[in-house]
């Protein structure tokens, strides 16, 4: 190829190529993002926190140990209910039996009298519940007598018919009574002798005991606690 027109191709190729190394130059310089995908928006910074744990300050974490100054509610004691005295007068001056009961409320102790002696006892006859005093124990011979119960009453007739009309024991039921029941433990017969017949009555818990008298029979009713 001869004449001018060469030299001006040649610089259009040259200026051409220049602007294309310019270019790719310009591309290398750009600066290549993080291939480090943006965590979801609230998420903690790992910059920031280091294990990815949320930030929460000490003023605003909440305590779920229990606090010193809790106060433990104490029971109030129950104060048991004294043993009064009290009196009846039972249906006749023969004890023939005693049962033992209870029910929802309170144990029951009754005892049952039978026909009056012929001769009669030589007096009115009565019967006295009042507080028991220490020692127990058997009259007459004095023997201790263990009672069981956290409290114990006595209960004793006076003017009492002992034997029958052919000089057997008017009472032939037994001696000691033991149940299993809510509040009354023992009942021990301690005394027959003289015109007296007389027991001990031991129970737990701070219910009153009651002396009553219906039909043919005087009861001593512990209440319970």
């Amino acid at each position: 190829m001869t004449g001018p027109a060469w030299p001006l191709r040649r610089l259009r190729d040259v200026a051409a190529y220049a602007l294309l190394v310019a270019m790719v130059a310009g591309c290398l310089s750009t600066t290549v993002p993080s291939a480090t995908p943006a965590g979801p928006i609230g998420a903690p910074s790992e910059a920031a926190g280091g294990s990815g744990s949320p930030d929460v300050s000490p003023s605003s974490s909440v305590s779920l140990a229990p606090s010193a100054a809790t106060v433990v509610p104490t029971s109030t004691p129950v104060t048991p209910c004294a043993i009064a005295t009290q009196r009846v007068r039972p249906p006749t001056d023969r004890l023939l039996d005693i049962i033992v009961k209870g029910n929802t409320s309170a144990d029951l102790v009754r005892f049952v009298f039978g026909e009056a002696s012929l001769e009669g006892s030589g007096g009115t006859p009565t019967a006295t519940l009042q507080r028991a005093k220490r020692p127990y124990t058997q009259a007459g011979s004095g023997k201790p007598i263990a009672v069981l119960g956290q409290r114990v009453a006595q209960l004793r007739f006076d003017h009492m018919s002992n034997t029958n009309d052919i000089g057997e024991p008017t009472y032939q039921g037994p001696p000691e009574v033991q149940p299993k029941l809510p509040t009354l433990r023992d009942a021990v017969l301690f005394d027959d002798s003289e015109g007296v017949v007389a027991w001990y009555i031991g129970f737990d818990g701070p219910g009153c005991a009651t002396l009553s008298l219906r039909g043919n029979e005087v009861i001593v009713t512990i209440e319970h606690g």
